[in-house]
């Protein structure tokens, strides 16, 4: 996560105008300025809105315009905070770090328009991987590699917003020795598969194994097959795609746009 100094220098003039410990405020920019004498009570302070209350440290006040009522907490502050993924948000406003006209809210509240949200952004847990017993279906398994079948809604490792039920906390549990080369947060792990993703995903017991793979993988020299639900009506038998795709900044954890 990048430093707030950093966050806050990038966002546009009307997502905030606030004043934090020892900085001023620039009123035509939102930006800080230099420090100035009147600031040596070192207290939060408002500038441009008298007869405000102090924003907590580390604030940033967003207005929500009448034309954006209707949409979801968590849509709309995903859309104006770009570098965090929605279930980061979600977090935040579950934690009590968002809050609409002074209280505590729900990611799916709806928004009527002429709302102040007080967001708070924080630090996320940090992350770790711990033996859990989780079921694991084996396919095949010898002294350098495993095969395991993945079930569709298993995360592979610890992220945003998931700390535990994963493969990985699996593996810790099932296996005495996986491959260091991954990290501490990816024992084993050479490829991945997305969350609702079910297939086979191979795991590598030990580093010598772990670099074989990798280098296969790397070189093309192994042969993926996907299996995919339409719903409708198929016009042909085979084609391809070739349009740009990006993962949305809505939705991300099952959309692509």
């Amino acid at each position: 996560m990048a430093g707030f100094s950093t966050w806050w220098n990038a966002w546009p003039a009307k997502a905030a105008c606030f004043t934090v410990a020892g900085a001023g405020c620039n009123s035509l920019t939102g930006g800080p300025s230099q420090p100035t004498q009147k600031l040596r009570h070192r207290r939060p302070k408002l500038c441009g809105q008298p007869g405000r209350l102090p924003v907590p440290r580390n604030s940033v006040i967003f207005q929500v315009e009448s034309s954006d009522a209707g949409q979801r907490l968590d849509n709309w502050l995903n859309a104006r905070l770009p570098d965090y993924s929605r279930s980061r948000i979600q977090d935040w406003i579950k934690r009590g770090h968002v809050r609409v006209n002074g209280a505590d809210s729900r990611p799916s509240h709806t928004l009527r328009g002429g709302e102040t949200i007080d967001v708070q952004p924080t630090e996320p847990a940090p992350l770790h991987a711990a033996a859990e017993a989780i079921p694991l279906t084996t396919l095949y398994e010898d002294a350098d590699l495993v095969a395991i079948d993945k079930p569709a809604g298993m995360v592979v490792h610890a992220g945003a917003g998931v700390h535990s039920g994963t493969l990985v906390n699996a593996l810790l549990h099932r296996f005495a020795e996986l491959s260091a080369l991954g990290g501490a947060m990816r024992p084993g792990i050479v490829h991945r598969l997305d969350r609702f993703t079910s297939g086979v995903l191979l795991v590598a017991k030990n580093d010598a194994a772990h670099r074989r793979l990798a280098d296969q993988f790397a070189g093309r020299e192994v042969r993926k097959t996907y299996l995919a639900l339409v719903q409708g009506e198929v016009k042909t038998e085979s084609g391809r795609i070739e349009r740009p795709i990006a993962r949305a900044s809505i939705w991300r954890a099952s959309n692509i746009r």
